[in-house]
């Protein structure tokens, strides 16, 4: 008798589990449909009802990051920041989602500050943080304030960055930002040579990143020697091969040239569409 109860208590627990995944399933599916339709409010409304309903959904990180995005898209900056903040706060994320929860913070605190100046404050931090990337963007938004507490991360991209799209980025933010002694500074950087740069590559790097922030996989990335050039191109479908031809004004598939004769670093294109960004370099 004790073990036929065990069992329905067993039963029973294992049907209210499933009851409660479906239901917290067909939340998630609500809220995608809306999010696809620009329904931002109704997006906004699922994804908080989600939240609320099942705070322990694996869809939870998700869920609070998409919010962001409708409140932001709804012109409700101040919360959306509040909700990326949370997300950076409470540290329970993929790392994918706090570094996306980082830049959205970033891109809110500028858009804010001309509100408040205290929002400079979020761009002072971000200087600081451990991702280069998040430091790179602070620093852009900073420069696009006027302001030069950025110089320190953009000399740091001259000095050890290979990138050669990076360090222009940077070089122009520095004209723009320094003065005498810093474009002094900046000339006696551009004589000496970047580690790794004037070596001869020796893989193919591609980066896709997928621009919608509701896609599952935001960023792919491809390491290939430069003998397998032939298999690196067959990584691009036929819409990114007529892209690339179309902006970067090349056919990858009748490119004719010696890898080995670019230095390592060299960008062999970069194109941006609503979709996506391709980059392909040398290493």
């Amino acid at each position: 008798m004790l073990f036929l109860c065990h069992t329905l208590l067993f039963f029973s627990l294992n049907v209210s589990t499933l009851q409660s995944g479906a239901e917290e399933f067909e939340l998630w599916k609500q809220a995608r449909v809306h999010w696809y339709n620009k329904e931002w409010s109704e997006a906004a409304e699922a994804y908080r009802n989600l939240i609320a309903t099942y705070p322990d959904s694996p869809r939870r990180c998700k869920s609070e990051n998409y919010l962001g995005y409708c409140l932001d898209r709804m012109g409700q900056k101040k919360e959306a920041l509040a909700v990326f903040e949370d997300i950076i706060k409470r540290g329970s994320c993929k790392d994918e989602t706090i570094l996306d929860a980082k830049g959205e913070r970033l891109k809110l605190a500028h858009e804010l500050v001309g509100e408040n100046a205290a929002y400079q404050q979020i761009l002072l931090d971000g200087l600081n943080d451990d991702n280069p990337d998040i430091r790179l963007q602070a620093a852009l938004f900073l420069s696009n304030l006027g302001k030069k507490q950025g110089l320190p991360v953009f000399f740091e991209i001259v000095e050890k960055e290979r990138d050669i799209d990076l360090r222009d980025t940077a070089i122009k933010h520095i004209l723009k930002l320094g003065e005498k002694a810093d474009k002094d500074r900046l000339r006696a950087l551009m004589k000496k040579p970047v580690a790794g740069t004037g070596v001869k590559p020796k893989m193919i790097r591609i980066i896709i990143r997928n621009l919608d922030p509701s896609a599952e996989e935001t960023e792919v990335k491809l390491n290939l020697p430069i003998s397998l050039y032939n298999i690196a191109i067959k990584s691009f479908n036929d819409e990114q091969l007529k892209v690339i031809e179309e902006q970067a004004g090349i056919d990858l598939k009748k490119l004719q040239f010696n890898l080995e004769d670019l230095q390592s670093g060299h960008v062999l294109f970069s194109v941006v569409t609503e979709q996506e960004e391709i980059k392909m370099f040398l290493e």
